[in-house]
């Protein structure tokens, strides 16, 4: 049975060694990419944080820039508007009679043509009051009332000027929405990956969280299978020594015994043996009977203690009768086969008490040795889980530390979302919207020029 036992344990051992073998070398292959995954996650946090940073410089920049452009268009419209109400003031109209006289007086065709001019500017802003109705552009208004009051050859220009104008802001806004696209999409993205990998932390929290209770109450339970097991073979141990002693004082004392029977017994066979060969009858003797200490021990020894031959100096039995012929002892029976009798108890005693000794020291042994295996099956037990509890708790850690660092890189991407709304989405008019109205306004504006060149009526 131990040796069994041994082999059960060494089959056990075995196992369990190629089982950690082989997840040792699950550990080790995934440490090394785990170690990759490390460098590559650090050396991309840095290049996107290195984005992040000059993403802001530009922004901030292009942001600084469209309210520079925005402060000189203001005060573009604003001078714009002064000059036309300059250019409609009475000291300018009177003026402007005596530039009609000269320009009637240098000569006829220059007057036809300044005539087919004004009616082109008329129509024009005629044109350009209609298209700004239509469209409620104030650009457009503004451009009408300029080509009421200004020359013809300045009213030309300035249309073009605007037409230019608009439409490198078109390109400008242009390019701004292709940046605001690509970094929206962008940060949308980072901010829906982040927020993914922030409930996933969160998740794997949780469960570490359980897990690590769970292996808490598994080892406290462990530990107290472990100490009850120890608690149980102490007291076994303990009976064990107690059982044992006793019966090696039974054994002792059963021998001893056995052995002072057995002595016994010789002494009276050879007195029988020696009773049994014919005598002569000896003369009669005279005087009391002197027994000799031997023979008062064998007849104590045969009687149990109790003398066979009551023989006393005070009280004298009257003289029995005696039968006839030699006496012959009691050889045949009697006290021999009570000594045999008590000799075969003796034996038995010792036969019984070895037996039950070994059986209970057998019975121990198997105790022992399946205590100690099941100990050693729950130490490793336990061991296994207090290394995968310190994995887990190293892996909760690592995944915390994770979740603080995502839960900061979407608060950053949050907060660079923000920025982004008031260039790239906080706006009444949509980008199709804007193109399109720029759009109506620089044809509207073409068209006003076709209609100053005389292309159109």
């Amino acid at each position: 049975m131990f040796a069994g036992d041994l082999k059960h344990q060494i089959s056990t051992s075995t196992d369990k060694r190629a089982k950690k073998a082989g997840k040792k070398s699950e550990r080790q292959s995934d440490s090394g990419q785990m170690t990759a995954d490390k460098d590559d996650t650090a050396a991309s946090k840095a290049a996107d944080e290195k984005y992040l940073k000059d993403l802001i410089v530009e922004c901030e920049q292009k942001s600084f820039d469209y309210k520079a452009r925005q402060t000189v268009r203001q005060g573009e419209i604003e001078a714009i508007a002064k000059a036309i109400d300059i250019m409609t003031s009475g000291a300018l109209t009177t003026g402007s009679q005596h530039v009609n006289l000269i320009q009637k007086k240098a000569t006829s065709l220059a007057q036809l043509r300044s005539s087919t001019k004004g009616d082109n500017v008329n129509h024009v802003v005629t044109f350009l009051m209609r298209k700004a109705g239509q469209m409620n552009s104030k650009m457009l208004m503004l451009m009408a009332q300029h080509a009421q009051n200004d020359p013809f050859n300045k009213v030309k220009k300035m249309i073009k000027d605007m037409i230019f104008k608009l439409q490198e802001e078109a390109n400008e806004e242009a390019e701004h929405k292709g940046f605001c696209d690509t970094e929206m999409s962008t940060n949308k993205q980072t901010r829906d990956t982040k927020t993914d990998q922030l409930a996933n932390l969160k998740a794997d929290i949780e469960e570490y969280t359980a897990d690590i209770a769970q292996l808490s109450d598994d080892i406290s339970k462990l530990q107290g299978e472990i100490a009850e097991i120890d608690e149980a073979v102490s007291e076994a141990t303990s009976q064990r020594r107690v059982e044992k002693a006793k019966n090696m004082a039974t054994i002792a004392d059963s021998e001893a015994a056995e052995e002072a029977t057995a002595r016994a017994l010789a002494v009276l066979k050879e007195f029988y043996e020696k009773a049994a060969v014919p005598i002569e009858q000896p003369a009669p003797q005279q005087g009391p009977i002197k027994w000799d200490d031997r023979s008062l021990a064998i007849l104590k020894s045969s009687s149990g203690g109790a003398s066979l031959l009551q023989v006393s100096s005070v009280h004298k039995q009257p003289t029995p009768e005696m039968e006839e012929g030699q006496y012959s002892g009691m050889g045949n029976g009697g006290v021999l086969g009570l000594l045999e009798v008590i000799q075969s108890d003796f034996a038995r005693v010792i036969a019984e008490t070895r037996t039950s000794e070994a059986d209970a020291q057998h019975e121990f042994d198997s105790f022992s040795a399946d205590s100690a295996q099941d100990k050693a099956v729950k130490e490793a037990d336990m061991k296994h889980k207090e290394n995968v509890k310190t994995q887990k708790t190293s892996a909760l850690g690592q995944a915390q530390k994770d979740s603080r660092v995502t839960d900061q890189e979407l608060v950053a991407a949050m907060d660079y979302f923000e920025k982004l709304k008031p260039s790239c989405v906080d706006n009444k008019e949509t980008y199709a919207q804007r193109v399109q109205r720029r759009n109506d306004e620089i044809q509207s504006l073409k068209e006003a020029v076709e209609i100053l060149e005389g292309s159109t009526q």
